[in-house]
């Protein structure tokens, strides 16, 4: 893939097209703090993992409404 900005490397990273060690080479970095620093400036999200992670975020997401509804109790007790 041919990238003429910045811009461009650090979208293409954060939608998974390139890999992290491609991505600080090609924005003149020196390891992954300059990429994550890079990330951040220009308001780019992290890439997100396909597959598995997708799966676990789901199970997450359907779990939480069940872990807060015994939660809420006991942290309710614990207030003043």
């Amino acid at each position: 893939m041919k990238f003429i900005t910045t811009a461009e490397v650090l979208e293409a990273y954060s939608q998974g097209a390139i890999g992290s060690a491609d991505a600080i080479r090609r924005i003149g970095g020196t390891g992954f703090r300059d990429l994550l620093i890079a990330m951040a400036n220009c308001d780019f999200p992290l890439p997100r993992g396909a597959g598995r992670e997708s799966e676990v975020e789901r199970e997450i997401a359907e779990a939480l409404p069940i872990l807060r509804e015994h939660l809420n109790p006991v942290w309710d007790r614990a207030q003043p």
